[in-house]
């Protein structure tokens, strides 16, 4: 994050921030995925049982796709930045740059 704020201060860029915490939540899966049981919610008759997923969690790591697909793209120098750019009429360059922070 503090690369990001001397970047845009190094080239006078206009800064937005905002915090998203459901960003990926309940988002369509494109393909079937199992995970274990939370704790809390198993059946002691059946310990080995897990839950296959209706809808995207947080943090899956099929999130960055839904990016991907508005024409985002990952850094290569951190995996928590994702880039989009575009050029408008008279050749100027604008971009987004979103960059994940995680709670823990």
């Amino acid at each position: 994050m503090r690369s990001l704020l001397a970047l845009g201060n190094a080239h006078d860029l206009e800064i937005h921030q905002m915090d998203v915490k459901t960003a990926f939540l309940s988002g369509s899966l494109s393909c079937e995925i199992y995970m274990s049981r939370p704790e809390g919610f198993g059946d002691p008759d059946r310990p080995n049982h897990i839950c296959k997923l209706k809808k995207s969690i947080y943090g899956l790591k099929q999130s960055p796709q839904y990016l991907k697909s508005f024409g985002h793209h990952k850094s290569n120098a951190d995996g928590c930045i994702y880039v989009k750019s575009e050029k408008d009429v008279i050749d100027r360059t604008s971009f987004v740059i979103l960059s994940a922070v995680y709670d823990k």
